[in-house]
């Protein structure tokens, strides 16, 4: 499969494409002359056509340190292109995988939320049971190698 390479600067609504390229020294020339904090961002040409046409579909999944599953879906790659930027992501085969927060607070002996970390995974699957047994591997992995951030608690006072 072909790969292009696609620079960019600029985050949020102020993002925007500086340049796209089909060879990688090329885009890095670009980014490395310009005075922004650009950014490579990598794809594969007619990428869904090919998984599509093996009988995949994407899917964006979170799990928890212990393996329960939330919201499992079905994706496109447009909305899983927030991975591009996040600092923590793994980078896996089959799919990115990246921690994010979720806080839930409990009433103790004062105001504190606890805060516990999520997996989330966007990789192509064949369905639902294809993508959990794909994620949980990859958990199993994480755990093993002491990747997963321990859970927080913070004071609200």
């Amino acid at each position: 499969m072909s790969k292009i390479f696609v620079v960019t600067s600029g985050e949020y609504s102020d993002k925007g494409i500086r340049g796209v390229f089909d060879n990688k020294k090329l885009a890095e020339r670009l980014r490395d002359s310009q005075g922004f904090n650009e950014c490579i961002e990598e794809y594969e040409l007619n990428e869904i056509a090919s998984q599509a046409k093996r009988g995949l579909n994407l899917f964006d999944i979170e799990m928890e340190r212990n393996g329960d599953v939330h919201n499992c879906t079905l994706t496109s790659t447009t909305e899983a292109s927030w991975l591009t930027g996040i600092k923590e992501t793994l980078p896996v085969s089959n799919g990115n995988t990246a921690f994010f927060e979720s806080a839930s607070s409990y009433s103790g002996e004062g105001d504190e939320i606890i805060i516990t970390y999520r997996l989330r995974f966007i990789g192509w699957a064949k369905n639902k049971e294809h993508i959990t047994k794909i994620v949980n591997e990859k958990r199993i992995e994480i755990l093993a190698s002491n990747l997963w951030p321990p859970d927080a608690v913070e004071d609200l006072q």
